[in-house]
């Protein structure tokens, strides 16, 4: 469930009322789901202008997920170990849509997303200017996620 407080009027669906297409916020709630369970771990410190929030992923098994709000410009962050990425920018210049990766996603004729496959990442992340990412570190080993 999804929840918006709003003082009036206002529209804060997740999909859009009149196309029914699924609106960026939808694809940033469906790779939180995926990759940000209820357990929440002390972020690692992060560079400047990124906002870095931690949490066991929602399988547990000693993995933890990262979600990476960058607010400035292009970044890097070091990884401890390999781990799956989804780089969220805007696909346009007005913000109107998103890329998950390069790619737009989209919702496949069963209602399943399409193109919001993960990218392998090992070291370095690199986070694009005023962008948000989330991370997969399946193999951490948090003692706090098991």
């Amino acid at each position: 469930m999804v929840a918006h407080n709003t003082l009036a009027a206002s529209d804060y669906g997740l999909i859009d009322q009149d196309t029914l297409k699924p609106r960026p916020n939808f694809w940033a709630a469906v790779l939180w789901k995926r990759t940000m369970g209820r357990t929440v771990l002390a972020a690692p410190a992060a560079p400047d202008r990124v906002r870095l929030f931690a949490h066991c992923l929602p399988t547990r098994n000693g993995g933890v997920g990262l979600m990476a709000i960058n607010t400035g410009d292009a970044a890097q962050m070091p990884l401890a170990g390999p781990a799956q990425a989804w780089v969220m920018t805007g696909a346009d210049a007005e913000m109107v849509g998103v890329k998950v990766n390069g790619a737009v996603p989209e919702m496949a004729a069963d209602g399943r997303p399409r193109g919001l496959d993960g990218v392998a990442v090992k070291g370095a992340l690199a986070l694009p200017a005023k962008s948000i990412t989330f991370v997969s570190i399946a193999k951490a080993g948090n003692a706090a996620c098991r």
